[in-house]
């Protein structure tokens, strides 16, 4: 039994080819699970859910965008729906600031607003609007938190060509259950005040958000919650936060998805579009932007309707906004405690000037006067666990690993050559970086050129971006283990995936190093997966290192007559058909097994990397008595460094490309920004594995380069312009 265990788990092409396998296939099918899961309807259905599908229906039953009357027909819908709530509660209050009557007059607002799409432009206009939101306090219970409220903000109008379910009807209706929550009783009175702006005119210029900001209830308010939608379903994510403290409460999402990537996107200037979270943060409020983002193609379309919509999706956006307002709630005295022994004078939970601005222009991160201001970088897990971390706090710990994880690998590396366990050469050092670079060279030239090449009516990265998306990462991996296997089989060398790691790790590290300057200087938020490449490749590096150390050293003086060999490990054993002597390793006890298929090309390949080629020149039957065969740290290099990779970064091109791939229709620049993510994707998905990639099984690779041809072809000739992705 022990020794099949070994032959199945030792470094070998078959047990390398399957574990690849498993972990690429495990990897897609836990993110299509968690995909499901975020949006499954619990059985029996809440109410509260049943309730809240019943006003969206209401509400989205026509198109109403601002100053039609369907609008002014939604806005007494919400209005009823508010006195419902708020009758006989005395602590909750409620407004409109549009004509109730005959004879009454709107209450016109004046206001300078700058360009909201191009936050670098000087260009100012002076904007006369009448509002028409429907307002609504709830005062808090605590008198020491009443005065440090929370807005929850999502407007009410849609555009004329859309019916306006997730652009953002599902955000109203979510207040609305937000709003009956905590009306129900005297017992759910919330101890902070809670604000709501159902508001009016988002659509065209961020009305509705930049006149309430005028209001007298908006003094009252420190922290808000936004929430839009750029899509048509899928799921709500936490697309920005203002900093890492009001983000850290996203943890009490029952199903969170979030990626702070996209908040670079809009610092970058990537992402123009922008929501009311531009105005209240600009005003001075900190908070987080919720949005729907996935299908692109149907957000602002006719299709933006209840045929198209799914309770899972607002099951997934309120169960969302809840947790994080009642997590807020429930730390609401600490961040009180908190903020008081920062400051002796009563605390101003607002963001100051100066904060404001370093946000919108990308100005130095110097200027956050505590860790918890700074951007928040996070992450999701499967859309279960929310990890997030400030960008100074993480570009603190990036120094920590810059300085500490060389000084350990470099001790181990000259510990590992003088126990002479690893057979160092000059050669092989430069195969993994070249097979990278031209690798990602040839993906990158076939997807401008050929694969995603734009053609009259046709935009392969719109229509088609997960088949172009395999085809290209497919492509990429076999252009390595082309290149790396050619050069293992022209010029062996001992123990190539530690090589591999090694060189990967240095790589890393100038990376990490960038990324943290970055998230020193501008507070880049997206830049955290420098810091899991650099984590798991140090990680490959030590344990290959640290099992050198741990071998026993040869006593036996090595000739250069000698027939001997040694495998991947770097254990030596005699040759075949040699006694063994007293210095002989006694290592294994295995019984010998004849060596044929591919571990014998293995071998072969292991011999010539020690020995001469002239000594290569007869045939040379071999038998597996190697104490070495029974190695398995190749297994313990795979585990730290490939699956947790291979996820996140899986993970993080499907979000991406899913809220990118049709950016197009907003502006160009936004088609090119998704082309090169597709393909940086693609070569990132075959990064984690390169150091691995030399002892692929021909058959798998052949299957890989089949399938890069067949998704090529089908990204060519699959339906454009669908229902699903209209033009």
């Amino acid at each position: 039994m022990l020794n099949f265990l070994s032959d199945v788990f030792r470094f070998r092409k078959t047990s390398l080819s399957l574990a690849l396998v498993l972990c690429y296939a495990l990897c897609f099918v836990l993110q299509e699970w968690s995909k499901g899961r975020a949006l499954k309807v619990p059985s029996p259905e809440p109410e509260f859910l049943r309730e809240s599908w019943t006003d969206l229906e209401r509400i989205a039953r026509y198109p109403h965008p601002y100053t039609s009357r369907e609008n002014d027909v939604v806005r007494g819908y919400l209005l009823a729906r508010v006195a419902e709530a708020c009758d006989g509660k005395e602590y909750c209050l409620y407004e409109t600031e549009a004509p109730r009557g005959k004879g009454q007059q709107p209450r016109p607002v004046m206001f300078n607003q700058g360009d909201t799409f191009n936050t670098s432009s000087k260009e100012h206009r002076v904007m006369y609007f009448e509002p028409a939101n429907v307002l609504v306090k709830i005062e808090g219970s605590d008198p020491e938190l009443k005065h440090q409220g929370l807005l929850i903000s999502a407007h009410y109008d849609s555009v004329p060509a859309g019916y306006g379910v997730t652009d953002d009807g599902m955000g109203i209706v979510t207040m609305l259950s937000l709003l009956r929550k905590y009306t129900q009783d005297a017992a759910s009175r919330p101890k902070r005040t809670l604000l709501f702006n159902f508001n009016d005119d988002e659509e065209f210029g961020l009305m509705g958000s930049e006149s309430f900001a005028r209001h007298p209830w908006f003094q009252e308010a420190s922290f808000f919650v936004n929430i839009d939608g750029a899509g048509s379903g899928g799921r709500a994510l936490l697309l920005r936060a203002t900093d890492y403290e009001v983000a850290q409460f996203y943890k009490g999402a029952k199903n969170p998805l979030a990626n702070s990537l996209l908040q670079q996107g809009f610092q970058d200037g990537i992402i123009h579009s922008q929501t009311d979270y531009f105005v209240y943060q600009t005003n001075g409020l900190r908070g987080i932007d919720i949005c729907f983002y996935e299908p692109r193609a149907l957000y602002h379309t006719m299709h933006d309707s209840i045929q198209y919509a799914s309770k899972g999706s607002l099951w997934q956006l309120i169960t969302s906004v809840w947790g994080y307002v009642d997590l807020l709630e429930s730390r609401g005295a600490q961040l009180q405690a908190e903020a008081l022994s920062d400051n002796e004078s009563t605390p101003d939970f607002r963001l100051s000037g100066d904060y404001v601005i370093s946000q919108q222009d990308g100005a130095s991160a110097t200027s956050f006067s505590s860790p918890n201001l700074a951007p928040a970088v996070y992450i999701d897990i499967l859309g279960r666990w929310f990890i997030t971390v400030s960008t100074e706090t993480l570009a603190d710990y990036n120094v920590g690993l810059l300085v500490v994880v060389p000084l350990v690998l470099s001790v181990l590396f000259v510990l590992a050559y003088r126990k002479k366990t690893w057979h160092l050469q000059l050669r092989g050092w430069a195969r993994t970086p070249a097979s990278f670079v031209v690798s990602a060279m040839i993906t990158w030239y076939l997807a401008k050129y050929c694969i995603l090449a734009e053609k009259p009516g046709r935009v392969p990265i719109y229509d088609s971006y997960r088949a172009a998306w395999l085809a290209l990462s497919s492509l990429n991996i076999f252009l390595n283990y082309a290149l790396l296997t050619a050069s293992s089989w022209l010029l062996p060398v001992h123990d190539q995936k530690l090589i591999g790691l090694i060189e990967l790790t240095a790589l890393s590290w100038f990376a990490l190093l960038w990324a943290t300057i970055l998230e020193k200087r501008s507070a880049k938020t997206g830049l955290f997966l420098t810091t899991v490449l650099f984590v798991c490749f140090s990680a490959g590096s030590f344990v290959g290192l640290l099992g050198f150390i741990l071998k026993r050293e040869p006593q036996s003086v090595h000739l250069p007559d000698q027939e001997e060999y040694s495998d991947e490990s770097g254990e030596h054993s005699t040759a075949p058909g040699q006694s063994e002597s007293e210095t002989s390793p006694l290592l294994s006890s295995a019984t010998p097994e004849p060596i044929s298929g591919e571990d014998a090309e293995d071998v072969q390949q292991e011999i010539a990397s020690e020995t001469s080629s002239a000594a290569l020149s007869n045939p040379v039957v071999v038998q597996d008595d190697r104490p070495s065969a029974k190695s398995f740290d190749w297994l313990l290099q795979f585990a730290v460094v490939v699956p947790l990779l291979v996820f996140v970064i899986y993970a993080m091109g499907d979000l991406a490309l899913d809220s990118m791939h049709q950016s197009g229709v907003d502006n160009a620049s936004g088609g090119k920004a998704a082309r090169k993510f597709v393909v940086s994707c693609s070569v990132g998905l075959g990064l984690p594995v390169l150091p691995f990639l030399h002892k692929l099984n021909a058959p798998v690779a052949g299957v890989l380069g089949l399938t890069a041809l067949l998704a090529s072809i089908y990204t060519a000739v699959a339906p454009t312009h669908t229902n699903g992705s209209p033009l």
